[in-house]
Order: structure tokens, then sequence, then C-alpha cells
């Protein structure tokens, strides 16, 4: 195919001309990291010079432009609105909110806020001039989600509350990416699950809870990586077992005898048995890498992948490199967030993307040929724009004809190639995002001083108390024990987080799920729990540590400095086999 825009690729092929793997230093951290022989192959296939950041500092970069986290109350800033809205973004960051219709609606035009480029000028303060003065949605909601207007990012979700991400999925109460699960409560990736209450990492299971890193399990309690269980409690490591209680196998009378006697809608039982669960775990082996059906793929949590380096939660990837939270993804480079029932092809360093050809941008869903875009639905060949829906041949939101658009885009590119610009992700200073609610947080905590040092900002959600009636706030010990001394009137309670201080509330769904499961009251508030279950899991990162059984050297996601029992793969299958 004939280049449509010659000045640039003539100047990109001199920086690609005989490029050799080689070792970097990196811009942000001043750390050495590697070119490969395959991500060179990637720069070649995808168009884009080498970047100037190492994989962790491009990876942090992308993840502080994804609240995953907190929701915030604050004004609606649509014209002729004040009401108050529960939105992705404080009150501190100086930008218009429009509420979820409004946004979506056609009483404005996204074209309307166009600006004609100016070459004498740098292309990032440029886009962060026009990005700041360009309304935002309240929270990235699904048009085709029903009932669930306390949601963020995910697809086709039904009656869902607090969620951030996800497909396909229902009644799911407080967590992060349920994918096709069902009625389920405090979660951090579930996948086709059904009746559990708090899953970090599982797939298949029904009527489970407190499951971490187990599959297609049935009828258990307080399970550690196990597979194909059913009735099975304080157990890890078990594989295709029945009525087995803290890796002792029972007879099934025996097992429901023990069930019998432990009361778990009480909280002080259930703490009780919870640190008999944690106590247990610390002399238990640990897999290397929790990786299923993946072939020639290094990373963790991969499932039926092929080809896949330095990847972290991917399922259904070929041929992917840096990727964290994929779903369905071919040929990419550089990518946090991307989960669709499409295959997503050709895309490097973007944020919550789909579908083909994307590059540098940030929420960008049904588009093809997009670069450096945010916020933009069903478009094509689109350049550093917002907000556009159905759009074609558009640089920052203003309409070019297609002979105009790649004249002009050809233009840009050069310059931004010519001042180091082209190949590099917005800066985290333009995430409209506290660094304290992203993803980056997670990954790459920092404190707010340091935050602020490299251009982010911080937020807290402080909640006001102010009007509540004293006699209808409660803490610690005033929140019942027991879920069987709880009235409906908790419903018009105010709870104070144990952890945190800051309150919260049950709602009626919730109060249902809890007795219906025999599970005690939380006693922190649903931000303290996602962080909680967020620590569970292993750091994005990989190690390179002798195996504890046979010294082999491999790749684990567990550092060594916490001198824990990791097996490699060979013989972490030979004990739970």
């Amino acid at each position: 195919m004939p280049s449509k825009t010659l000045k640039f690729d003539a100047a990109l092929d001199l920086i690609l001309k005989d490029l050799k793997p080689h070792t970097r230093k990196c811009k942000q951290c001043a750390g050495d990291f590697e070119i490969f022989a395959e991500d060179i192959e990637f720069y070649h296939k995808l168009r884009v010079p080498t970047p100037q950041n190492c994989p962790d500092c491009r990876k942090q970069r992308r993840m502080a432009f994804s609240n995953n986290t907190t929701f915030y109350k604050r004004k609606c800033n649509a014209p002729g609105h004040s009401e108050d809205i529960i939105s992705l973004f404080p009150d501190e960051l100086n930008q218009k909110v429009y509420d979820h219709q409004y946004w979506w609606s056609d009483v404005w035009d996204p074209a309307s806020l166009a600006k004609e480029y100016n070459y004498s000028e740098h292309f990032f303060g440029q886009f962060h001039d026009f990005y700041r003065n360009f309304p935002l949605i309240q929270t990235s909601r699904d048009p085709k989600s029903i009932g669930s207007d306390y949601t963020a990012y995910g697809q086709e979700l039904k009656n869902c509350y607090y969620i951030f991400g996800g497909i396909n999925s229902e009644n799911i109460f407080y967590g992060n990416w349920p994918i096709y699960t069902r009625d389920c409560i405090d979660i951090w990736v579930a996948y086709k699950s059904e009746l559990c209450y708090e899953i970090v990492s599982g797939s298949g299971n029904y009527n489970c809870n407190f499951l971490y890193f187990s599959d297609n399990c049935l009828d258990s309690f307080f399970l550690y990586d196990c597979r194909n269980c059913s009735h099975c409690f304080g157990s890890s490591n078990l594989r295709n077992k029945q009525y087995y209680f803290f890796n002792e196998p029972l007879s099934k009378e025996e097992y429901e005898r023990k069930l019998e006697d432990i009361n778990l809608g009480s909280r002080k039982i259930f703490l009780s048995w919870q640190d008999k669960f944690s106590k247990s775990l610390k002399n238990k082996i640990k897999r290397a890498t929790r990786n299923e059906k993946s072939v020639n793929s290094l990373g963790t949590f991969l499932r039926e992948c092929r080809d896949c380096f330095m990847c972290f939660w991917v399922e259904n990837g070929e041929n992917l490199r840096y990727v964290d939270y994929g779903l369905s993804a071919k040929d990419v480079m550089d990518l946090t967030l991307v989960g669709t029932s499409l295959r997503n092809e050709l895309i490097y360093e973007s944020v919550n993307v789909s579908v083909y050809n994307i590059k540098f941008s940030h929420l960008t869903r049904s588009s093809n040929f997009l670069e450096y875009c945010i916020n933009c639905y069903n478009c094509e060949n689109c350049f550093g724009c917002a907000g556009l829906r159905n759009k074609k041949y558009c640089i920052f939101n203003k309409q070019y004809t297609e002979e105009e658009y790649w004249r002009t885009l050809d233009e840009i590119k050069t310059k931004m190639l010519e001042d180091g610009e082209y190949g590099e992700f917005f800066p985290i200073s333009m995430s409209p995002y506290p660094y304290n609610a992203s993803l980056a947080q997670f990954e790459f905590p920092l404190i707010k001083e340091v935050v602020e040092k490299i251009g982010g900002y911080w937020a807290e959600n402080v909640a006001s108390l102010e009007g509540v009636d004293p006699k209808n706030i409660l803490k610690g010990d005033q929140i019942p024990d027991d879920i069987k001394d709880v009235n409906d009137d908790i419903l018009n309670k105010v709870l104070i987080c144990e952890i945190t201080g800051k309150p919260f509330k049950i709602i009626k769904e919730e109060l249902e799920f809890y007795r219906k499961k025999n599970i005690p009251l939380p006693t922190k508030h649903p931000y303290q729990r996602i962080m909680e279950r967020w620590a569970m899991k292993e750091p994005f990162h990989l190690w390179k540590y002798p195996c504890s059984n046979c010294g082999q050297e491999m790749y684990t996601s567990y550092d060594p400095a916490k001198k824990l029992k990791v097996y490699c793969e060979q013989c972490y299958l030979k004990e739970v086999i």
C-alpha cells in the first residue's frame, strides 16, 4: 500500500534503519532497559520509533489514565445543569464534566470545540490546552448498560453497583472486572462465576466464599489456588477434591458436621477462621506464575495465550508485548486495558481502547486508525481528537477532506518526530484522574509529594456527615456482629470504616445477599476492600528466582526478598496433581 505520509515515513525509516538490539537509559527513572529484537519487529510493524522510557515507566504512565477505585460526588457542568452527579473526577479537577445522558446526546457537538493546529508549538502543549477545555463524561459508562449508574468502563452490565470494568455481567456489587458473571459481591477479576463472595482472580466458580486464584470450584470457603474442588474449606493447592478441611480429607458426614459448628455469619467467628486460613498459607508452596493453557509466553495470569512477553492478566492473546489487563488481542504492544468481544489488533501505547490500529490513545472504542485520541467512538483516521463519534479525517476535532487530512497529518507527525514527541503516550500531567485513585497507585505506589513532583495530582474523597443524625452513625462494635441480628433499618444507617474512618452505607440488594449467604456486614469502606483484594495478587513484575525445590532458575511474580517457597511449573504440578 503506497504511503500517505511520505515525509514522516522517510524520517522514521532513517530512525529504524539498521536498528539493532541494545541497552537504553530510561528518560524518567534513569535505569537501563533492553530493546530486544522482537521489540524492533514491532516498531517496524507499527511504524513507531523506539520508546524513551523503560517498560515499567511506560506502564506507570498508562495506568495513571484509569481510575479503578473511586467515585466522587460533584456538580454537573452541562449547560443549564447544576445537580450533583457521581463521577470519576473530583471537584479539584478544573475541567467540565457532563452527566452521562447529556454527554451522549445530540444537544452539543464535540466538533464545535475544534482547533486549528499550530506548527510553531509542540503537540503535547497544544493538546493539553485543547483537552482541558473539553467536557468529560461522568463515568465512561457503556450506553448499553442497564441500571448500573455507579459503574465505569464496563460493557453491557445490568444492575451492577460500584464496579470498574467488566463485560456482560449482572447483579455485581463492589469490585473490578466481572466478566460473564452474576450475583457476586467484592470481586477482583471474576470470570463466568455465580453466587460468590470475595473472589480474587477466579473462573467458573459457583456458590463459594473467599476464593483466591481458584477455578471451577463449588460450595467452598477459603480456598487458595485450587481447581475443580467442591465442598472444601480452608485449603490450598488442591486439584479435583471433595470434602477437604484445611487440606485434610474427611467423609461427607464429617465435613458437614464440621461446618454445622462454624457460623461464618458472626464477624468474630469469621475473622478467627480468616486468620487461621491466612496463617496456614505462609508455609505452603507458591506457583511461580499463574498461567493456563498458554504457549511460549512470559508473564502471569495468562490464559489461552500464545507468544506473549511480559504480559499480565491476559486472556486469548497472541503475539503481545508489555500488555496488562487484556482480552482477545493480537499483535499488540504497550497496552493497558482492552476487553471486547471483538479481536483487537495492531494497538500500541494506549489505555482502554479497541479495535484496530490504535496508537497513543485513551478510551477509544470500536475505532480504526486513531492516534492521540481520547473518548472517541466508532471513528476512523483521526488524530489528536476528543469526544468524536462516527467521524473520519479529523485533527483536533476539525473536519478535513481525505486529501487535506493526509497532507496535514504528514506535516504534524514529521514535526513531532523531530521534536521527540511522536512515539510517546500522553504525560501523567495530562491525566484527569487523581493518581491515588488510579491503577498506577496499585502497581507504583507513591506519596502525594512525589505524585505532584512528576506532574500528577492527588485528591481525597472526603464525605461529610453533616446533617446525619448521630443515632444513625454506627462505628465498630455498634455494627451488629451476626447477620441474623441485622434489621432492615440498617439501610438507613451510616457505617464508619474501621480502617479509613470513611462513611459508607449498605444497600438493599447487598443486605439480601449477605443474609442469603450468611455473611456478616462489612466494617470496611468499599475502597478499602478493593485495596485489600488488590494487595492479594502479586505485582505485575517478574523476578529471576531459583525454584525452591529443584533449584532451576525461573521467572516468578513473587518478590525474592519475601523468601517464600516458590516452585517452578514442573515441580508445582508434581505436588498438586
